[in-house]
């Protein structure tokens, strides 16, 4: 019988698979892709879904790449963001989204819904009441329970 101190590699391939199984247990935020629209296949999205103390659910988007607005349509001046229930059909304005020089940009909103389609357009006002055609990224989020 061999005592002694175990293979660092053997080590290290246990502390490496523990880090995999405690990443991917239930502390891990979901994320969601978002997919880029024909006009913008270089933007990236990401959306981070958790539950708030009021049983909210908070998304955070996280965009790169985006180009200036006014790359999509002569008017635009800004991205918003819609989100809308699934099943429903119409989307909500839950607030407009700034890209810095660097074409990075986030947001954080809260929404009732825990499963829901996301759209990023480029509008010509935060204000807009519903989607343009300029969309930019889209897909669907959902909390995990």
């Amino acid at each position: 019988m061999k005592l002694g101190f175990a293979n660092p590699v053997s080590i290290g391939l246990v502390l490496f698979s523990l880090g995999v199984v405690l990443a991917s247990g239930g502390c891990a935020k979901p994320q969601q892709m978002l997919n880029p629209a024909e006009k913008t296949p270089a933007a990236l999205g990401e959306v981070t879904t958790s539950v708030d103390h009021n049983g909210n659910t908070e998304l955070h988007l996280k965009v790169d790449h985006l180009p200036p607005p006014q790359a999509l349509s002569p008017d635009a001046r800004t991205f918003v963001v819609w989100i809308r229930p699934v099943g429903s059909d119409s989307y909500l304005n839950v607030g407009q989204l700034r890209v810095s020089e660097d074409r990075t940009g986030q947001l954080t909103a809260k929404t009732p819904y825990q499963q829901f389609d996301v759209q990023v357009t480029a509008e010509a006002s935060g204000s807009a009441a519903q989607p343009s055609k300029n969309l930019v990224l889209q897909g669907r989020a959902a909390r995990k329970e």
